[in-house]
C-alpha cells in the first residue's frame, strides 16, 4: 500500500543560543515550519487502498512467532520508516532525520518496542483462545473439524488484548478514537474471503484533533492549515495502515490457520495451528490407507503374464509433487490439489529450493496437446472424451433432446 510516497523530510536546524539571538531561531522555526507545511499541501492521501484477508488465508506452520518478531527485531528507525514510508530518505545518501514532529513519534515507536520485549503472546493466547483438550480423546476415525474452530469473538478479545499491551494509548489519542479503531478490528475479522475494507472506512470516526503526537511542537490549536491537516491526517492514515496490513495480519497467521469451509462458501473460520496440525496429520493417515489400497488394485498381470505396475506409482515419479489443501467439512475434509501451483519445498531434505519446480500442468501440457489433436482428427477414437466443461453441456443437452425425442415417439 503507497499511501504516499513523497512525505517531505524536515531537517532538525541547529539549535542556537537562545541568549545571542533568539528571534533569529524563531525565523528558522517558522521557516522550517512554512516549508513543511507548503509541501505537504500538495500531497494527496489515497484513501482508497483495499486491505483484505489474501495474507493471512493457508498459512501452515504450527509456530510463526517468529514473524511477530521480525516486526520489532530493528532499530527504532527502521521500525518508525516500516511505519510510516513517506518518511524514509528517498535516497541512501541523505541522512535519517525526523522532523519537529517526527521526535515526538519516535520516542512513541521505541515505547511500542519496549512493549513488545514485555509481552506473553503465548500467555495471552491461552487466556483468551484456549486449546481443547478433549481432542486427543476423540477416537473416531471422521474427524469434525468444527468442533474444534476457534470462534470470532475469542479471537477479537485476545487482538483487543495485544492492542492494548502493545500500542501506546498516545497513538489512540483518546478512549472515543481507541473505542472506534477496536470496532474496525471486529468489522475486519468479520471479512469474508473476497471482502475488502479501504482506508477511508478505518478513518471514518477517528478525530485528528485528539491525537496530540502528530501536530508539530507550539503549534497554533485555534487556527491550524489546510496543508497542516493534510499531514496530520496522512500520519494517521500510514499509522492505521501498518497496523491493519502488517501487525495484525501478522499475529493472526502466526498463531491461527484461517480458511473456509465446505459448507458456508466464503465465510472464513480460524483454528489454533496445533489443533489444525493434529486434525490434518489424523486425517492424511487415512487418505494415505486409502491410496495404498489403489495401489494395490492397480498391480496387475497383463495377457502376456508380464507384471504391470500401474496407478500413482508410476505416475508420481513423472509429475513429482502437487500441492495439497484441506477444506473442514461439517465431518472430514475435502482434499483439494493445485496442480497448476510449483512447489518450492525438497521433502527429501527438508529444505526450500532455490528455484521452484515446474508445475503438473506444464509437465502434462504437450499431453493435452497431443490428445486435443488426435479428438479433432480422429473423433472416433475418443468419443466419450471431454476436454471442457461445454463439450460436457453439450453432450447432456443432445441426450436430454433424444429421451424427449423418443417419449413423443412412444406416445
Amino acid at each position: 500500500m503507497n499511501i504516499q510516497e513523497t512525505l517531505p523530510e524536515v531537517s532538525v536546524p541547529d539549535p542556537a543560543p537562545a541568549a545571542k539571538n533568539p528571534v533569529k531561531n524563531e525565523k528558522k522555526r517558522k521557516a522550517s515550519d512554512l516549508s513543511e507545511a507548503s509541501a505537504s499541501s500538495s500531497l494527496k492521501i489515497n484513501g482508497s487502498q483495499q486491505l483484505s484477508h489474501h495474507s493471512i488465508l493457508y498459512s501452515l506452520s504450527v509456530s510463526r512467532v517468529n514473524l511477530v518478531k521480525e516486526i520489532f527485531n530493528k532499530s527504532d528507525f527502521d521500525l518508525f520508516f516500516d511505519i510510516f514510508p513517506s518518511a524514509r530518505p528517498t535516497s541512501a545518501r541523505k541522512k535519517q532525520k525526523v522532523g519537529f514532529r517526527g521526535k515526538t513519534v519516535l520516542a512513541l515507536v521505541s515505547k511500542l518496542k519496549k512493549n513488545f520485549d514485555s509481552l506473553d503472546l503465548k500467555k495471552t493466547l491461552n487466556r483468551y483462545c484456549p486449546s481443547p483438550s478433549n481432542l486427543n480423546k476423540y477416537r473416531s476415525p471422521v474427524v469434525q473439524p468444527m468442533r474444534f474452530r476457534t470462534r470470532t469473538c475469542q479471537i477479537l478479545s485476545f487482538l483487543k488484548s495485544i492492542i492494548k499491551q502493545l500500542i501506546p494509548f498516545e497513538f489512540f489519542g483518546s478512549e472515543n478514537n481507541q473505542s472506534i479503531i477496536m470496532d474496525k478490528v471486529k468489522d475486519y475479522l468479520n471479512l469474508t474471503r473476497y471482502e475488502t475494507i479501504s482506508l477511508d472506512f478505518l478513518m471514518r470516526g477517528v478525530k485528528i484533533s485528539e491525537c496530540s503526537w502528530v501536530a508539530p511542537p507550539k503549534s497554533n490549536t485555534t487556527h491550524i492549515p489546510t496543508s497542516d491537516t493534510l499531514k496530520r491526517t496522512q500520519l494517521i492514515s500510514e499509522f492505521l495502515y501498518w497496523m491493519f496490513e502488517t501487525l495484525i495480519p501478522t499475529m493472526i497467521k502466526s498463531h491461527f490457520y484461517v480458511t473456509e469451509s465446505n459448507s458456508y462458501r466464503n465465510k472464513l473460520f480460524y483454528f489454533l495451528h496445533s489443533l489444525w496440525e493434529s486434525m490434518k496429520s489424523r486425517y492424511l493417515v487415512n487418505l494415505e490407507t486409502l491410496f495404498a489400497r489403489v495401489d494395490v488394485l492397480t498391480d496387475q498381470k497383463n495377457e502376456d503374464g508380464e507384471f504391470w505396475r500401474g496407478g500413482t506409482r508410476c505416475i508420481s515419479k513423472v509429475l513429482r509433487y502437487s500441492c495439497l489443501r484441506l477444506v473442514p467439512k461439517e465431518y472430514g475434509f475435502r482434499p483439494i490439489v493445485n496442480l497448476g501451483k510449483r512447489y518450492s519445498w525438497n521433502l527429501n531434505t527438508d529444505r526450500k529450493l532455490q528455484q521452484p519446480q515446474i508445475s503438473c500442468n506444464t509437465i502434462l501440457q504437450n499431453c493435452y496437446t497431443v490428445l486435443k489433436y488426435e479428438k479433432a482428427n480422429h473423433p472416433d477414437y475418443l468419443q466419450n472424451c471431454f476436454l471442457s466443461f461445454d463439450e460436457i453441456h453439450k453432450a447432456l443437452r443432445d441426450f436430454k433432446n433424444s429421451l424427449s425425442k423418443d417419449n413423443l415417439k412412444d406416445e
